[in-house]
């Protein structure tokens, strides 16, 4: 896997990406949006994985209470 550098270039105004040999240039309305857009990635994956233990923790609460009423019936 290859490194990646991001810098500003002030002299042409632009944000630049280098990936490995590969070089791309944003302009700063470009880069704001693939910022954004990459900040709603990590909200939705957190979202999920928050939301994903939630049901698990609730799930496993359920079992438990569950567990307990069939060895009451039957102990």
């Amino acid at each position: 896997m290859s490194d990646i550098a991001v810098y500003r270039n002030e002299a042409d105004n632009c944000v630049v990406m280098k990936d490995g040999e590969k070089v791309f240039t944003f302009t700063p309305e470009q880069w704001s949006v693939i910022c954004m857009a990459a900040n709603a990635d990590m909200e939705n994956r957190l979202y999920a994985l928050i939301h994903g233990e939630t049901l698990r923790l609730e799930r496993e609460r359920k079992w438990k209470e569950n567990r307990e009423k069939v060895l009451n019936r039957n102990g």
